[in-house]
């Protein structure tokens, strides 16, 4: 009885690395990098125009100043928000050479 429950619990858990090992790459693939200057959207948001899409930046920190140019690497979360654009969760962002208009 114990060998039974012990070799299914080791099945399930040899499963569930494999399926995490899988997911794994597929995390890392959807990021995205933009470059662009952040505006601000008063109160709330701050956006980056990057080829044609506004991205509305969520989770910066520290805090990512207005009228700065930036590049950004995060993950695109959709675009249901308060401030119009594309979602997206920040994972990094720096400052970078640029000049904003």
């Amino acid at each position: 009885m114990i060998r039974s429950f012990t070799l299914g619990a080791a099945v399930i858990a040899a499963a569930g690395l494999a399926t995490s090992a899988q997911a794994a790459p597929k995390k890392a693939s959807d990021t995205v990098t933009i470059t662009g200057c952040a505006r601000p959207i008063v109160p709330f948001c701050t956006t980056v125009s990057y080829r044609g899409t506004n991205y509305v930046l969520h989770g910066a920190s520290p805090v990512i100043t207005t009228n700065t140019y930036v590049r950004v690497k995060g993950r695109v979360s959709g675009t249901i928000g308060i401030c119009p654009g594309s979602q997206m969760q920040v994972i990094s962002w720096k400052k970078v050479r640029g000049v904003c208009k």
